[in-house]
């Protein structure tokens, strides 16, 4: 299949001479979130989704699992249960 980048990834990759990122299906809208790992915690179904797909478009990645590759934590909550 065919990959989707955005004028500012594009840009910016010629800008430094890299190579465009791999990506699974999604499209990249630019890199604002490279090298960024995200994972949520105590999010409504719908706000994870959102909040995924907007990862996705900055070349972020997801996941489930709170790992030491890791970046971010976004939690719905403070404390716990």
């Amino acid at each position: 299949g065919y990959r989707i980048y955005g004028p500012r990834c594009i840009l910016n990759n010629l800008q430094h001479g890299i190579d465009l990122p791999k990506c699974n299906k999604q499209p990249i809208y630019n890199l604002a979130m490279k090298d960024v790992k995200i994972c949520c915690t105590s999010l409504d179904g719908k706000v994870r989704d959102e909040i995924t797909d907007k990862v996705y478009l900055m070349a972020g990645k997801i996941d489930r699992n709170l790992t030491g590759d890791v970046t971010h934590l976004i939690a719905g909550e403070v404390g716990s249960n």
